[in-house]
């Protein structure tokens, strides 16, 4: 269901996070700030573009967690709401999910796209209750995905979260709720700061009356990003999390040549399908074959030096004309 008009987002939303199993929790490497590096006193990463990527309807919040990042931190990229639904159902999570094996499946076979796999590198544990590290955190590797108890999210009589509306902000959280929602955060600083910095992406926050001043955190949770007080935070939170990187990027797709003039082929790795040739390739014999970023370079099976090829727009290949005449084989990125 994408079209969110049709949705009730003043009733009891899904959640969908389950502890991490207590081996994995035992076994994280915590993340430890870098001394060299200068933190930020305030700080709010901002994404792309922003869904629900359907946490309104199913209870798929860890991996939509996992979009909200791939679209917050760099390169940026926003993963739509029916790839990021399949990929948790592929992955048996669409209704529920630890937070360590969304991370665990992510580093392998993350969100494919356009041809294009967006997996998370290695991940590490964060210590949310000390200031320095959470904010070294989200500042270095952010956003930073946490597991919390989230029924208030809804109901808090100190301030609320509105779905699908950025602005809102929430204080006096109680404490010792269900462990059963995902959420991430992405920015931290004074309630002037944070105020301050969402005005610079157009977003006006509604303030409760009462709220502490201190050090509060930006939320993402169900299309929208909120502001909470520190000791909310700390109620709410039972695991914290990085990945280092948030994004790395692969093509799952081996180029391939022949020992005729049939032109380049292309075969699938994760789905081992039939090799295809790339049509526009027909009739050209090609031996050597490199990718430097999106550029295939060829070399031939005569006289004819080296040539390229386009990935992203597929036109018919071309020849370096500084190398016609001369005949390689090797060919070789240092």
């Amino acid at each position: 269901m994408a079209n969110h008009d049709k949705i009730d987002l003043t009733k009891r939303l899904p959640r969908g996070a389950i502890p991490s199993p207590r081996h994995a929790l035992a076994a994280a490497m915590p993340h430890i700030p870098d001394p060299k590096i200068s933190v930020p006193s305030s700080f709010l990463m901002w994404p792309v573009q922003m869904d629900s990527w359907n946490n309104y309807v199913y209870g798929d919040c860890v991996t939509a967690e996992e979009a909200f990042a791939k679209a917050t931190a760099g390169p940026q990229t926003f993963i739509p709401q029916a790839t990021v639904v399949a990929w948790a159902s592929a992955h048996g999570v669409l209704n529920g999910a630890s937070l360590t094996g969304v991370l665990t499946a992510m580093q392998t076979d993350g969100f494919r796209l356009n041809n294009t796999t967006y997996n998370d590198g290695l991940y590490n544990s964060v210590n949310w209750a000390n200031p320095a590290i959470l904010q070294s955190a989200i500042s270095r590797q952010g956003p930073v995905k946490i597991g919390v108890g989230a029924d208030d999210f809804q109901t808090n009589p100190n301030g609320l979260v509105t779905p699908g509306r950025s602005g809102w902000a929430m204080f006096n959280y109680p404490k010792n709720l269900q462990f059963d929602h995902c959420v991430s955060l992405c920015g931290y600083g004074t309630l002037e700061q944070l105020v301050a910095l969402f005005k610079n992406y157009n977003i006006t926050v509604t303030v409760p009356n009462g709220m502490p001043t201190g050090l509060c955190y930006a939320v993402f949770t169900w299309n929208s990003i909120g502001i909470i007080d520190e000791q909310s935070m700390l109620n709410m939170t039972y695991e914290a999390w990085i990945r280092n990187p948030v994004t790395i990027t692969c093509n799952p797709n081996i180029y391939l040549t022949t020992q005729g003039s049939d032109g380049i082929w292309t075969f699938d790795l994760a789905s081992q399908a039939r090799p295809t040739q790339i049509g526009s390739t027909a009739g050209l014999g090609f031996t050597g074959i490199i990718a430097v970023g999106n550029i295939l370079y060829l070399t031939t099976h005569g006289g004819d030096g080296i040539w390229m090829f386009d990935l992203t727009s597929q036109a018919r290949p071309t020849q370096l004309g500084s190398t016609a005449g001369l005949g390689f084989v090797g060919i070789l990125c240092v």
